[in-house]
Parts: C-alpha cells; sequence; structure tokens
C-alpha cells in the first residue's frame, strides 16, 4: 500500500488546515500585504498543491466551487489533469485561508467586544481600541 492512498481530506480538513496556515501566517507577518503574500506563498508550496495525487484527491472529496470560480478569471491553460488539480487546490487552499483570515478577525472583534462588555460590568473603564 503506497502512503498516497493513506491520504485522507475532506472540507473539515481543509478548513483546520487553512486556519492553522492563517495562524502561521499572522505570528510572523507584518502588515496586511506581508499576510497576503505569506498566505499565497504558503498555499503555493503546499503538499496538496505540488503533489497531483493529493491535489486529485482534494478536487474529488473537498468543495472546490471557490476554487474554480477563482481559477475561471485566471484564463491559464494546463497540459495534464494534474495541474489542473493543482491550480483547483491552490486556488481552494487560498479561498479557505481567506475565509479563516476574515473569520479570525470577525472572532476577534466579538472577543474585544466581549472583553469591554465584561469590564463595564465590573465598573472598569473599558480599555482603548484602535478601532
Amino acid at each position: 500500500m503506497t502512503t498516497s492512498s493513506k491520504f485522507i481530506i475532506n472540507d473539515y480538513l481543509l478548513h483546520q488546515e487553512a486556519a492553522r496556515i492563517v495562524a502561521d501566517t499572522l505570528a510572523e507577518a507584518k502588515g496586511y500585504d506581508d499576510i497576503q503574500d505569506s498566505i499565497r506563498w504558503r498555499c503555493d508550496s503546499h503538499e496538496w498543491v505540488i503533489y497531483y495525487d493529493k491535489a486529485l484527491k482534494l478536487c474529488a472529496d473537498c468543495n472546490t466551487s471557490a476554487g474554480e470560480a477563482m481559477l475561471e478569471d485566471t484564463s491559464q491553460t494546463f497540459s495534464s489533469i494534474g495541474e489542473h488539480a493543482a491550480a483547483v487546490a491552490y486556488c481552494t487552499l487560498v479561498c479557505a485561508c481567506q475565509n479563516a483570515l476574515a473569520q479570525r478577525g470577525a472572532d476577534d472583534k466579538v472577543e474585544r467586544q466581549d472583553r469591554t462588555r465584561r469590564i463595564r460590568i465590573w465598573g472598569q473603564p473599558p480599555p482603548q481600541t484602535t478601532e
């Protein structure tokens, strides 16, 4: 049995991996452009993208509609199904990362609001925010 036959992927694992990529990126990035570049670089060099068998499995087992829509905007041509699957996998992973980044921002905003509300309940002034 080959290693690739043991490879399992689904939408849950895709979103978990996207959340990990975003967390790693935010730990190292210095600004918005750096975040976007880092996400794209990490996705472009990800094993789910560079190995055609994993890219094909991602395409078969995950919802790739967002990635396919992103890829349609590029007008690329491919010489093999593996290249096409890798491109769809890349775009799908980037889209999942963008969703994870947006969700993380929404979660951070809710957490800041909740922290402010709890501080007000205890009679302390709310923290100053830069929003």
